[in-house]
């Protein structure tokens, strides 16, 4: 049995991005769908003003090139984060807003735009927590609290947490190899740009040292990336599990009380009373034999 189960696990499809539910993409865990809109403005609102407003900040640095911004993972993944958001908000506000006054029905099977988002999610959350570790166990140097360091490197976690929480997009374990990739795809970004200005973008990738800086990117993106997309899915697993158990824990006192004593049921059954509904039919048999009797003298 375990090893069909692991068969059904790694079969190509469950490492594509199908789902029974598209609906889970636009719901929270509570209150009624159409909260997920708000929901879903307020975040990607927050997020697009601190993106413009560290664009600003860069640009008031006259030393650097303002594209320099995003050489660091930090920058790139709070990026990717604000494009989830900002994809998120505009698939909400079409599915709440307009498809309804363009008379669209909820699609019954996945859509493009819930599979694009479904990818920059896998890469979000996974990139949030993988950066925010990195950064406070080895690269935060004096620990200087500014703004902009608590939004990419906690703010960014705590919004990836509260969505797997919140909201009911789902997370497959299988989906690992989106934030690898992207992560991987990041260090070979680092290589050329060191090729090109001679500049380190972070002191432990420095490919002057290539065996140094290879040890860190295995670490990171075949080490640390999988780890943190092992540990959400299992908060996410966790999720559905405590939110079963409160189901079934809701469902029982509805049960206890259409089984004790004094309801109506085991009441007419100690007594030996009959519904008035049981009744009807008897009476019914009766007045029709005496009829037949009567009929008969």
């Amino acid at each position: 049995n375990a090893r069909m189960a692991c068969k059904q696990h790694f079969r190509p499809r469950e490492f594509g991005l199908s789902h029974g539910f598209p609906g889970d993409f636009l719901r929270l865990e509570f209150g009624r769908p159409l909260l997920y809109l708000p929901w879903s403005a307020a975040w990607a609102l927050y997020h697009f003003v601190w993106v413009c407003l560290e664009g600003y900040w860069w640009s008031l640095k006259s030393h650097y090139v303002t594209l320099d911004w995003f050489r660091q993972l930090s920058n790139v993944g709070y990026t990717v984060l604000t494009a989830f958001a900002l994809v998120d908000f505009f698939i909400a506000f079409y599915a709440y807003c307009l498809a309804p006054r363009l008379a669209h029905v909820e699609p019954e099977v996945m859509q493009w735009y819930h599979k694009f988002s479904w990818v920059l999610y896998n890469i979000t959350i996974t990139t949030a927590l993988s950066v925010t570790v990195t950064y406070w166990a080895f690269l935060s140097g004096d620990g200087s609290m500014k703004g902009s360091t608590i939004n990419k490197h906690g703010i960014n976690f705590l919004y990836s947490v509260l969505i797997i929480i919140a909201s009911r997009k789902p997370i497959k374990l299988q989906h690992v190899y989106m934030p690898v990739l992207f992560s991987f795809c990041y260090m070979i970004f680092t290589v050329i740009y060191f090729a090109a200005t001679k500049n380190k973008v972070y002191p432990i990738l420095d490919w002057d040292k290539p065996g140094k800086a290879i040890k860190w990117v295995v670490l990171y993106t075949f080490v640390c990336v999988p780890i943190v997309h092992l540990l959400l899915f299992g908060l996410y697993r966790l999720k559905l599990y405590l939110k079963d158990k409160l189901s079934k824990a809701k469902d029982k006192p509805d049960d206890a009380q259409s089984q004790r004593p004094g309801s109506d049921a085991n009441q007419n059954e100690i007594t030996g009373e009959a519904s008035t509904a049981q009744l009807l039919p008897v009476s019914s048999d009766n007045d029709d034999q005496g009829q037949t009797n009567l009929n008969s003298v």
